[in-house]
């Protein structure tokens, strides 16, 4: 069912951002609630990469045979399938991270704030770098579909212009 990674795919994208906007804020006002919601959003951002991928296989063994699917759209596909891969990694670590950081909130230690003040600071970071990657990843699935935002896109002539040429 390809349909199902159209339905999950950006679910990555936008918990990670949310969340990434949640953890400077946090940071930056200093509010433990706010950073423990931020790290479960990037949890649940970094690891709903699991099942997106997971459905992404299934669509492209579908969709590379659809009629219409040319050798270009198979290429960008193929891209788009290594994109998703090179950013798994670096959203699971981010889930990980996040993780590390909600347990190290809920202490109740002084050192222990303070470490999940710094691992919070470095999940940030992570989530900055898997923002980057999924750009890529999102650009180049859009892509497949919608060869308007190709690079090489050439816009068809209009109605007008073809008129004119039977003219």
């Amino acid at each position: 069912m390809p349909h199902n990674h159209l339905l999950i795919n950006h679910l990555p994208i936008f918990a990670t951002l949310f969340g990434l906007i949640l953890i400077w804020v946090g940071l930056l006002l200093n509010n433990s609630t706010l950073r423990i919601t931020s790290l479960i959003t990037l949890l649940i951002g970094g690891f709903s990469f699991l099942p997106t991928n997971f459905t992404g296989e299934r669509a492209y063994e579908v969709v590379e045979h659809l009629e219409g699917v040319d050798k270009k759209s198979q290429r960008i596909m193929h891209e788009h399938e290594e994109a998703a891969e090179f950013a798994t990694p670096f959203g699971i670590a981010m889930a990980v991270l996040a993780l590390a950081g909600i347990v190290l909130e809920m202490r109740t230690a002084k050192t222990a704030y303070n470490y999940a003040k710094i691992t919070s600071g470095i999940t940030g970071v992570l989530a900055i770098v898997v923002m980057v990657l999924l750009a890529g990843v999102a650009n180049s699935g859009g892509e497949i579909r919608h060869t308007e935002i190709r690079k090489d896109f050439k816009n068809p002539p209009t109605n007008k212009a073809k008129k004119e040429d039977n003219d």
